[in-house]
């Protein structure tokens, strides 16, 4: 999807020190939470340091709208960014797919 500020709306960020998927019921909680508040407020969310498949299904069942994290791609510079975008797949209206 697109980046949030390209919606017209605002987002939050699930920043990657806030809980994700795991054994202890709150963190799964607090996630919920979070979601569920920027939701309400009509926010997308981004979800940031998605290392894996499980943070990012369990993020996707809960609503978050975006993700970013090593799951999808490690820090790059500026240079190796724009090479990045340049590589992705865009529609044909030339707005990027990933």
């Amino acid at each position: 999807r697109p980046l949030p500020r390209w919606t017209g709306r605002g987002a939050i960020p699930l920043p990657a020190s806030t809980p994700k998927p795991a054994a202890c019921s709150n963190d799964t909680a607090i996630a919920r939470t979070l979601i569920g508040l920027s939701q309400s407020l009509g926010l997308d969310v981004i979800a940031e340091g998605v290392e894996n498949e499980a943070q990012r299904d369990f993020l996707a069942r809960h609503g978050c709208d975006f993700y970013q994290g090593y799951l999808f791609c490690a820090p790059l510079g500026i240079t190796e960014l724009e090479a990045f975008i340049a590589q992705q797949p865009r529609t044909a209206q030339g707005r990027l797919l990933v």
